[in-house]
């Protein structure tokens, strides 16, 4: 049973995802001591796909894969840009290459290089892209910008970009706060920015994916 499981892509893949998770978990919950870190937009993410990948579940993977495509590909490029260039480009993935950040912290932080590969090639062996992805992604994105609104991080980190005021600011959220933050208070304006992003980012996202998936069938490569 274990050795057909191994053969199965997805499973091997989910199991890679696991590990990350894990390390992850060990290092903000044991070694950080901050378990609110786990919220995360990208951190609970990976769990999310994990656990798409482990059920080939079509509306979890196509909803991981709306939410995190575009964040995971800034992320992406910030740290190649860095890596080779060193120069960074947008100034999302920086952290990783100061001297302080320890070898640890660089390994398990490199799970953003893997979640969306994970995520296609879920698309791509399930062949399955369920039309309300975008749904799904906007709940996930919803309910994680919420739980890091009412469980701050003790140390003062601004999990989720979700405050404008008594925490640490990274790049990423002066740069969402300077773009999206017009005066309302930090907790409606999780709503209104959430919605932002399902019909101007999910939706879309979904669409072009229904409409790769039916080009795809019709010059039969699936």
């Amino acid at each position: 049973m274990l050795k057909k499981k191994l053969k199965d892509p997805l499973f091997f893949i989910s199991l890679i995802t696991f590990a990350f998770w894990l390390a992850d978990a060990y290092l903000k919950i044991f070694i950080l001591k901050a378990p609110q870190r786990m919220l995360w937009y990208s951190a609970t993410g990976l769990g999310l796909t994990t656990i798409a990948l482990m059920t080939r579940n079509s509306f979890l993977i196509t909803s991981m894969f709306c939410a995190l495509v575009i964040n995971e590909s800034i992320w992406t490029i910030s740290f190649i840009s860095n890596f080779f260039l060193k120069a960074d480009i947008v100034q999302v993935a920086d952290y990783a290459f100061k001297a302080s950040y320890s070898k640890f912290k660089f390994i398990v932080t490199s799970y953003h290089l893997f979640l969306v590969p994970a995520l296609v090639a879920g698309l791509l062996v399930t062949k399955k892209i369920h039309r309300l992805g975008w749904l799904g992604a906007y709940f996930f994105a919803s309910i994680v910008a919420v739980l890091a609104y009412i469980l701050p991080d003790p140390f003062g980190e601004n999990i989720n970009c979700v405050r404008s005021e008594g925490v640490r600011m990274t790049e990423s959220c002066k740069l969402y706060f300077s773009s999206f933050y017009n005066g309302f208070n930090d907790f409606p304006m999780i709503f209104i920015v959430t919605a932002i992003l399902a019909y101007f980012v999910y939706l879309p996202i979904n669409y072009l994916l229904l409409f790769l998936g039916k080009r795809m069938k019709q010059w039969g490569i699936q």
